[in-house]
């Protein structure tokens, strides 16, 4: 089994699906409401998922729990909302993903994880540089993650990549006492 993963086409799709469901959450839930957004997938790269939250269900989550866990419910993304009625495209791009044949070697698999994790990333800092997030509040949190995955490092190097200097400090503080 060879490589026979398109992963221009992939960063195509991934790039329109994301800016459509950016668009439709700023029509539905309203740019001054919304406080993060996150795309993520699992450690092996095999699917595309992607979380938001808003500043209510930010205060929602830390009146319901305990208060001194706000940090927690700021920066993990499985504490935040999801809507599958929004998510059409990325379901696509998961079937993508799911059914990628990228090597028959550990190392190949490795190559192809990192690989689209990068586009991940590339996708969210081209759509931040061309203004798609310009409409949502200076402290709009913008990430990228992986279910079941610790890597302080890098989850810092994809912060200061996405965010601005306030943002990623107050997160690498986070990250500190995590």
């Amino acid at each position: 089994m060879k490589n026979n993963f398109d992963y221009k086409i992939f960063e195509q799709l991934l790039t329109q699906a994301t800016k459509t469901l950016i668009q439709k959450l700023i029509k539905k839930y309203d740019a001054k409401n919304l406080r993060a957004f996150c795309l993520y997938t699992d450690e092996d790269a095999g699917s595309s998922v992607f979380s938001f939250d808003t500043y209510e269900n930010y205060k929602d989550q830390i009146s319901e729990n305990d208060e001194n866990e706000a940090d927690y419910y700021k920066w993990y993304f499985g504490e935040w909302l999801d809507d599958d009625k929004l998510s059409n495209d990325l379901n696509q791009i998961s079937k993508m993903l799911f059914e990628a044949e990228y090597g028959e070697t550990a190392e190949e698999f490795a190559k192809h994880k990192d690989r689209i994790y990068e586009i991940f990333i590339s996708v969210l800092a081209d759509l931040k540089s061309e203004e798609s997030f310009k409409n949502l509040n200076n402290d709009f949190i913008l990430m990228f993650g992986i279910s079941d995955f610790e890597n302080k490092e890098l989850e810092l190097n994809w912060m200061k990549k996405l965010n601005n200097e306030e943002i990623f400090n107050e997160f690498k503080t986070y990250r500190e006492t995590y």
